[in-house]
């Protein structure tokens, strides 16, 4: 089955995406049991898929997900970016759950941009669009703190 830095991996995921303890644990113990049932070659890996499946329709009935803004803009490299670690607990609670899931793919995984456009089932344009526009509001978020 699973080994406890499996089961790890799958609650630091489902915590990324909920910012709550109760609700990581509530994704983990349902995903679990869904995938169980099919027993896939990569149980870790569908198991992810299915939380976050379970995640967005949770968001989605609860109706606090806020549509996405789709301006264009340029392409950014994210790890041009650099924050102390209260900066980073700020921003992750300000960011919507689609961008916190990014982050955690890319810094906790250390996934590729094209591996989490994949993981994502998003083209890499639309998931480097989103980093673009995730790093704008960074950045903006900085000034405003700074003038404080």
């Amino acid at each position: 089955m699973l080994t406890n830095e499996e089961l790890q991996k799958l609650y630091q995921y489902a915590n990324a995406l909920t910012k709550h303890d109760e609700e990581a644990y509530d994704l983990v113990h349902q995903a679990v049991i869904k995938v169980q049932n099919y027993q896939p070659a990569n149980f870790v890996s569908y198991s992810k898929t299915v939380i976050r499946h379970l995640f967005f329709d949770k968001l989605k009935k609860s109706k606090r997900m806020e549509p996405l803004d789709h301006e264009q803009t340029s392409v950014v490299d994210l790890e041009s970016i650099i924050i102390d670690r209260f900066t980073i607990r700020r921003i992750l609670n300000e960011i919507d759950a689609e961008d916190r899931e990014v982050l955690y793919f890319w810094s906790v995984e250390g996934m590729t941009f094209k591996e989490i456009s994949e993981e994502l089932g998003v083209k890499l344009g639309t998931l480097l669009s989103r980093i673009s526009r995730l790093k704008a509001r960074i950045k903006s978020e900085e000034v405003k703190h700074e003038q404080l």
